[in-house]
């Protein structure tokens, strides 16, 4: 599930689970949170560090694309990785600028 990606992205850009732990006891509450679309928040440095690094941003807006409440309007992993590959086009260097490099 694309849902799953999301949170693969959210790790890598957390460094953390996006719900925390699951315990048992939790399980109920994050399955609520997810149903109703409830997105799990960046907080801290990252945040900001995020807004400053075309990469990260990148990678950010893939996770929400991913976070999408409706599942049938979750674009596919070829989708997402699309969008990955667009931003690192945009952001790399031309021919002449690797040379230099």
């Amino acid at each position: 599930d694309v849902y799953a990606l999301g949170n693969l992205l959210y790790s890598i850009l957390t460094t953390h689970a996006p719900r925390g732990k699951m315990k048992d006891y939790r399980k109920e509450k994050v399955r609520d949170l997810v149903s109703k679309g409830i997105i799990p928040p960046i907080v801290g440095d990252v945040k900001d560090v995020i807004k400053t690094n075309d990469a990260l941003l990148a990678i950010q807006n893939a996770m929400l694309l991913c976070y999408e409440p409706n599942p049938t309007k979750r674009p596919s992993a070829r989708q997402i990785a699309d969008v990955l590959l667009k931003a690192l086009h945009k952001n790399m260097p031309d021919k002449k600028e690797r040379k230099r490099l």
